[in-house]
């Protein structure tokens, strides 16, 4: 994401939380229940229920409530509890803007629990396990139905675990007196520290479930992606997970609207205002400050260096370099790897790419992205004509928020010799969703837009917001997605009986990518020539920054 302009961060955060809250609505959760067997985890034993085909243990406990004195504090281990615990029902999201859009589900601050999906809890399954991380701006999100749905996937052999993370101003604020009083010395990132106790429960629990702690791998698309990608670069989560999918989200460019990761004293300066913003005296008041309140400082926004968007940072600890430093010296944990895009991931964000769709302010633009690369970005982005600025314009807007750096984080894995796999996403969507986000676009250009892939890779094709109506088409391409994504959690390799060879990427501009389009086709990547580019643009900021 554009982690350098707050403006663009609330545009994006909105955009991609009305994703996020809308997909609530695209099914009912079907729920024909009879009694589940009953699991002992580390912490204590709980109860779920059977759903059709589907054991599902909804609302485990995995850390202490962050609330009071524990907010804005690392995630902590919940306490033993004696008993059975009924795992029937799904814990409330983390904090974040109220939506009629989230169902009936108030968001709460007590949100550490984490949701498991299994065909069945055998201890002796050795299934491959599959966590799931959610996206929606670093602002929103949910680890319960229907936006994060395991059965589908569960359905195929795998256990599916779906993790908590808070958002926000209460998951990513820094300040300098949380530095202080942090036995790392640092602060903000809870969000991180929120996802390293699930793994941690993960490796201690899953096989409980009839899973297997030594084959997971983590997913997540959008906010989902980059924080599967910074998990990618922590020591704290270091052996935690054996493969990983981060799709549209990761964090590599540097450039004027997009200076990328903020460092800690960005961060802490960040948490000052936020502070200001409240009218608190202290620390203190701000932890008895209704979660509400904070919330709602946070969606209204604010200008320069008032503004209110906490973000994830590089706090020396749970992201000890930005993940461009890290992956360069090869300071990452070494995953095997799938990864990718879609063609018009700007398309959706119409209130950025509108402002730079004319020739003279596109014109402006390249100035100011790329001075010491001006002939090679306006030949990537021709803009002589309002029609051709504004095709330029989304496709910047789509390439730097997501697609270059998913493209440079593949080129990094592959530099460093981990087995990885790209793929493009082009198919047009259905959805009246996108087309509602999309508004102002042709018809023909409604395709491959933000996290569409989604719904594929999980097996979630079912009519509503996500699909105007389901085609024959769409059933076949989830049946194929999802089977590319469980035989990767189960060996490390998408490929297997079945689906169509998915060649491993090389990084070379002939490197093959699997396109997802009305079929399936094996290809070059079509944008490969303007990632190329912008890298130079990225390298020439990054000289200049030194």
């Amino acid at each position: 994401m554009m982690t350098g302009n707050p403006k663009y961060l609330r545009v994006a955060g909105a955009a991609i939380h009305l994703l996020a809250s809308a997909s609530l609505l695209c099914s009912g959760i079907a729920a024909a229940k009879s009694p589940a067997p009953i699991v002992s985890t580390s912490r204590g034993a709980v109860e779920g229920v059977v759903e059709d085909d589907v054991t599902v243990f909804k609302g485990i406990p995995v850390g202490e409530a962050p609330v009071g004195p524990l907010r804005w504090k690392d995630a902590r281990p919940v306490k033993s509890w004696a008993g059975v615990r009924k795992a029937d029902s799904y814990a409330p999201p983390c904090m974040q803007t109220p939506s009629p859009l989230m169902g009936s589900t108030k968001p709460s601050e007590d949100c550490l629990y984490v949701n498991v999906w299994t065909k069945s809890a055998d201890a002796k399954a050795k299934r491959p396990v599959m966590v799931v991380i959610y996206g929606g701006g670093f602002t929103a999100g949910s680890a319960s139905p229907p936006q994060t749905d395991g059965a589908p996937l569960a359905r195929k052999d795998v256990v599916v675990v779906a993790l908590p993370y808070r958002v926000g101003t209460l998951g990513y604020m820094a300040h300098p007196e949380l530095t202080k009083e942090s036995p790392h010395r640092s602060s903000g990132n809870y969000a991180m520290s929120d996802l390293v106790l699930g793994l941690e429960w993960v490796k201690a629990n899953a096989e409980q479930f009839g899973g297997d702690p030594g084959k997971v791998t983590i997913y997540g698309c959008s906010a989902g992606g980059h924080m599967s990608s910074y998990l990618m670069t922590s020591p704290p989560a270091a052996n935690l997970f054996q493969r990983a999918i981060p799709e549209s989200g990761a964090a590599f460019m540097r450039n004027a609207l997009n200076t990328n990761m903020a460092s800690l004293a960005d961060n802490e300066r960040i948490g000052l205002a936020i502070q200001k913003k409240l009218g608190a005296a202290s620390l203190a008041e701000m932890r008895a400050i209704p979660a509400e309140k904070i919330v709602a400082a946070q969606a209204a926004g604010g200008e320069g260096d008032i503004y209110t968007m906490a973000l994830p940072s590089v706090d020396g600890y749970y992201i000890p370099l930005e993940p461009y430093e890290a992956f360069a010296a090869g300071k990452y944990n070494k995953v095997e790897m799938i990864t990718g895009w879609g063609s018009n991931e700007g398309g959706v964000f119409k209130p950025m790419w509108d402002r730079i769709s004319t020739p003279a302010s596109f014109n402006k633009l390249a100035g100011v992205i790329a001075p010491g690369n001006l002939a090679a970005f306006t030949a990537a982005y021709p803009h002589a004509t309002d029609a051709e600025a504004r095709s330029s314009a989304i496709k910047f807007v789509g390439d730097n928020l997501f697609g270059y750096h998913n493209w440079k984080l593949a080129q990094e894995t592959v530099r460093g010799g981990e087995p990885t796999w790209v793929y493009h996403y082009e198919r047009h969507t259905s959805s009246p969703i996108f087309k509602m986000l999309g508004a102002g676009l042709p018809e023909n250009e409604l395709a491959g837009l933000h996290c569409g892939n989604d719904p594929y890779n999980n097996n979630m094709i079912k009519a509503g917001l996500w699909f105007g109506e389901p085609t024959e088409s769409d059933r076949k391409l989830g049946e194929t997605m999802s089977d590319y994504w469980v035989n990767f959690a189960r060996t490390g390799n998408p490929n297997g009986p079945g689906v169509p060879e998915w060649p491993r990427y090389d990084g070379t501009p002939a490197g093959k990518v699997l396109r997802m389009n009305e079929e399936l086709s094996i290809g070059t990547l079509p944008s490969d020539s303007r990632m190329r580019m912008l890298d130079d643009v990225n390298k020439t900021q990054r000289a200049v920054a030194k």
